[in-house]
Formats: C-alpha cells, structure tokens, sequence
C-alpha cells in the first residue's frame, strides 16, 4: 500500500485510522510529507519524538517505502507544557501504545522503540532521513530535542515540528543554532498555514517547492504574533483565578436637571 494511491479523504482514514492529537491540516501535512519523500529518498528512514498512543506513527508503518520507523518517548511522566499545564502520561506505556497499533490492525515489524528521551539515545546503525519533534511542548524541549536529533539525521534531512504555536520561541532558538551550523546556507524554514506543522529543509530538501509540496506558507513574523497571543491566553485561562469583591450600597440619589 502507498499513500499515492488512495484519494485524498481514504488517505486521512486510512492512514490514520488512531485518534491523535492533531489537526486534520496537520495529518494531510504528513502524508504530503511522505510523498515528498518517497520522490526524493530510496528507502525512509523516521524518528518521531512523543508517539502517545501511535496515531502519527501509523501512516509510516504503513507505507511500503518507509524501512524504519523509530518511536522515542519519555513515558510515564507529568510534562510540563507552554500553555500553563502539566500533562500526566502515568500509565501510557510503550506497550499500551503497541496493543493499540495491533488493535487497529497495523503492521509493526519495522517498529523500534525507545524509552526514555531522545539524549539517551543510543548510536543507531543508520541515520535518519525525517525526524518529527512532537514530544514535551516547552521552548527548553524542543531545542534540547532538536540538538539531539541532529546527532541521528543525514545531512540532507528534514526535521518537523509539531504544534509549533506552543513551541514557537523554541523554534526560533532552533532555527538560530540551524543557520549558524549550516553555514552552507542549503537549509530553509517552512510554516504551514491553518496548521500547527513546520519543517526546516536541510541539503538537497532546501531546494523543494514547497508551497507546491505541501501547501500555503504562513507568514514568519504573523505566526510569532499569533502564537504569543494565543499562549498568553491559554496561560491565563490555566493559572489565573479572578477574584471579583462588591459591596451593596444603598440606591443613589440621582437629581434630575
């Protein structure tokens, strides 16, 4: 099975037949990734940092041209997350995450797993043609796990990331640090409009079409604005209580002229 050859509306529930937290713009975001890559590479190589419960595993696993798809996760903890909260995983084991993939019928001898994060990471045989950040939604994480995912990616690769409104700050450490390694200059950023799915293009990817590949870009400094207005009220909805105290007074007095 390829994702080329199923319409668009049999992709998405085909390919993604888990509930995931993610947008519907975002899961067609992934299968135009597969595309892309399927054109471009002989033989895909992913990492996914954060799988949950394995929904954006599940269009990998899938496609016949993916070889190895790799499931890093520090489970069984509280996250701390952008918005304010933290998000308790107690329970959700590597292996709950494995009964579900089987429970929806899908195959998993390509499927490698790690627990733990992506820093302890072990050398791995091969590099990595396409990693996805998706794992602790704070700007310190998604930096840390960009620094370490560079130790496991070819140098022409693409890194993703997703809800990127959360992690924004976070990306634009990421993208400082890219560009003064890159000194190639063979390295771009995108930012999907009307989607929490961005991507930096290293190597031969830097040259990709992307508004053709993957959709409408949105607009770098628009999408910094929107993510600090939209943190900033999510943060205020999750750790600020308003206290509101009157006092009833008798009726006023109001001379008519």
């Amino acid at each position: 099975m390829t994702v080329n050859s199923l319409s668009s509306d049999q992709k998405l529930s085909k390919f993604f037949p888990i509930p995931s937290q993610s947008l519907v713009s975002d899961r067609a975001f992934l299968l135009k990734m597969i595309g892309v890559m399927k054109s471009l590479t002989n033989g895909l190589h992913y990492m996914e940092l954060g799988s949950y419960l394995g929904g954006t595993l599940a269009p990998f696993l899938l496609e016949d041209s993916c070889e190895t798809v790799l499931s890093i996760d520090e489970r069984e903890r509280q996250q701390p997350d952008e918005r304010g909260v933290r998000y308790d995983y107690a329970g959700v084991t590597a292996q709950t995450m494995i009964d579900n993939l089987k429970k929806h019928d899908l195959p998993i001898s390509k499927l490698r797993i790690h627990d733990g994060s992506i820093d302890t990471l072990p050398n791995q045989p091969a590099k990595f043609d396409l990693a996805f950040i998706d794992a602790e939604h704070t700007d310190e994480a998604v930096f840390r796990d960009y620094i370490y995912v560079m130790d496991h990616v070819k140098d022409d690769c693409i890194v993703m990331f997703h809800d990127s409104s959360l992690v924004a700050k976070g990306i634009v450490n990421v993208l400082t640090l890219a560009r003064k390694n890159r000194s190639d200059g063979n390295m771009r950023f995108f930012k999907m409009s009307d989607s929490e799915m961005s991507c930096i293009l290293f190597g031969k990817y830097a040259a990709i079409d992307c508004a053709t590949s993957f959709g409408v870009e949105e607009n770098f400094e628009a999408f910094l604005a929107k993510s600090s207005q939209y943190l900033l009220r999510q943060r205020i909805a999750n750790q600020v209580t308003f206290k509101i105290t009157y006092e009833i007074q008798d009726p006023k007095i109001l001379k008519i002229i």
